[in-house]
């Protein structure tokens, strides 16, 4: 299997820097180029598919055109990470091939928040609820479920717009409904975890409202740091009633909002994303 510095310089004169974070299928690398004297810096996502991985999964290459499309198709928002360009390379072996995205260089949250080690502000954290919600809006109109919103997935521009990435595990919906679900399970939604196949856009809005509640809770789950906490994710899972987040000097509306999203059952969460928007705006 070829490796990505074997097609370098990648692009037109892109050349690697360093790794940036590696997924099921690909690894993220910051690359740059010099015109003029001017340095530039990306990000270039390199999804890694062998003639075996074909054989076994053949949507892995309709997951991958499903990234870049979804993404193209929604790049107008300010909160999705930008495609500059994107190209294919095939292996001279096994019948399997690279596909290279260029992206927008930003930094993730997970890195902001120095893996759970450093709390956020709460106007910091209000405003990427709004941010996500946003893009969750439009993945709405185009049939879209993320599926996978978590804090390694939403990423801060210099100017501070918080965007959402990462669409390769994105599915279109089947009459409002999907039956594939991919998510870390911190972040997953109850129905799925719980053995359940079917699940909408709801689905979303539970992880991005269990996000804002990590956040707002000290970068804590729901029930860690009790003095019997048994299990955190199986309580809330087995539809436990959670807690306020502790966090200091949280709106007692923003906490609401975030409970609402993570509702155990979907009937008891925002209904759209528009909707979670709208409860994030007035909880100042």
């Amino acid at each position: 299997m070829p490796g990505i510095r074997d097609y370098e310089p990648l692009f037109d004169g892109w050349k690697i820097q360093k790794l940036l974070g590696r997924g099921s299928y690909g690894e993220v690398y910051e690359v740059s180029k010099q015109i003029m004297g001017i340095t530039q810096h990306s990000a270039v996502k390199q999804i890694s598919i062998s003639g075996m991985d074909l054989k076994k999964t053949p949507k892995l290459l309709v997951m991958a055109k499903a990234e870049i499309e979804s993404m193209l198709r929604m790049r107008e928002s300010s909160h999705i990470v930008r495609i500059e360009e994107f190209a294919t390379k095939k292996w001279k072996e096994d019948d399997g091939q690279d596909i290279l995205i260029r992206m927008e260089l930003l930094t993730s949250l997970e890195t902001i928040i120095g893996y759970g080690t450093k709390t956020m502000p709460v106007e910091e954290i209000r405003k990427l609820g709004i941010h996500i919600c946003n893009i969750l809006e439009i993945c709405e109109e185009e049939s879209i479920i993320h599926g996978d919103i978590k804090p390694s997935n939403i990423f801060r521009s210099k100017r501070g717009n918080y965007k959402l990435g990462d669409f390769g595990i994105a599915r279109i919906m089947v009459e409002g409904k999907a039956s594939t679900y991919v998510g870390a399970q911190n972040f997953m939604v109850p129905e799925v975890y719980m053995g359940g196949k079917k699940y909408d856009r709801r689905a979303d809005i539970y992880s991005l409202g269990i996000t804002l509640y990590y956040l707002l809770n000290g970068n804590r789950f729901p029930f860690e740091g009790e003095e019997h906490d048994g299990m955190p994710l199986v309580r809330r899972m087995m539809g436990e009633k959670l807690p306020m987040p502790n966090g200091e000097g949280i709106p007692q509306e923003l906490a609401r909002a975030a409970l609402k999203a993570c509702e155990y059952n979907p009937n008891d969460r925002f209904e759209s994303a528009a909707l979670m928007r709208e409860a994030l705006e007035q909880s100042q």
